[in-house]
């Protein structure tokens, strides 16, 4: 199978799990051990329902109407016959089959349930009518789902990207979509680096360098909480809360957690080792807030 190399490309979900690049991920998992990197590289990320939910919430941020082109909602209830009561209807059995055969001839993605969809149509309603997060997503020019395949001068290891949305008027800016639990300091902190959004600051400048575009690129996420809890507007019903975090301070940090990973991953890749944990009896210190909060047992 041959791969795009490096510079933008137009490529699906599926196409871009799929190639062979370091993604995110990738680095990620190195950071916790280079086995897990090699594990994440070997075996690339299938999607998830997780994914299909925030595919589905960028499609209900600008294009609501499509959701339906592209997946087959599945519903999960249906009328007993008997009881004429709603039952709850799982992913499996005769009925399941008969809707992937469906999705199937439509040429559609069958994993989208009714309350995903419910959830995509509210999550993207929020993000539009967010005074700033709203305005920020209609200014243009703009381009949207962008792949960037780029090589590390360092290592000359492929790096990929996906880009939610470019903003490319007198201040470019990268604007990523996030559907998070919390979006509050705590644990948006603790999400940027559970998650790598530290190192997606470094990755896209570096990208739009490598192809020649965008010298300075600002980056910033639109974080979408899943749960409905800031009443709306109206009064009478609920929205989800909505910030706009932006990320240059981040930016050094992310670049040397994902230096220290790419040169890791360079080095096995030279060996053709890729080592676990020690082997050997080890400590782990409690962290220093740990300490602060409930004293330092050591003493």
């Amino acid at each position: 199978m041959t791969h795009a190399g490096p510079g933008i490309h137009e490529m699906s979900m599926e196409a871009y799990l799929a190639h062979p690049a370091i993604s995110r991920g990738v680095l990620l998992e190195t950071l916790i051990s280079p086995a897990r990197g090699k594990k994440a590289m070997d075996f690339p990320s299938k999607t998830t329902d997780p994914m299909r939910l925030g595919t589905a919430t960028h499609m209900g941020v600008y294009e609501p109407e499509k959701i339906p082109l592209r997946y087959s909602i599945w519903k999960e209830t249906y009328k007993d016959e008997k009881t004429g009561k709603d039952k709850k209807q799982v992913r499996r059995g005769e009925k399941w089959e008969a809707h992937l055969k469906s999705a199937k001839i439509g040429g559609k993605d069958p994993n989208l349930t009714e309350s995903m969809y419910a959830h995509a149509l509210s999550m993207g309603k929020a993000v539009r009518e967010h005074p700033i997060a709203g305005a920020l997503l209609i200014r243009e020019p703009s381009r949207r789902e962008l792949v960037i395949i780029f090589e590390d001068p360092d290592t000359g290891l492929l790096i990929k990207v996906r880009i939610d949305h470019l903003i490319e008027d007198d201040c470019p800016t990268v604007a990523d979509l996030k559907t998070c639990q919390k979006v509050d300091n705590r644990a948006f902190r603790m999400s940027i680096i559970d998650y790598g959004y530290d190192i997606q600051a470094w990755e896209y400048p570096e990208a739009f360098r490598s192809v020649g575009e965008h010298e300075t690129v600002n980056f910033v996420i639109a974080a979408i909480e899943k749960d409905l809890s800031i009443p709306h507007a109206d009064g009478k019903t609920l929205t989800h809360a909505v910030r706009v975090i932006e990320m240059d301070v981040w930016q050094a940090g992310g670049r040397m957690r994902a230096r220290y990973a790419l040169d890791i991953l360079a080095q096995c890749e030279k060996n053709k080792h890729w080592p676990s944990y020690p082997l050997q009896v080890e400590r782990i210190d409690p962290p220093d807030w740990y300490l602060r909060q409930w004293g330092d047992s050591r003493r």
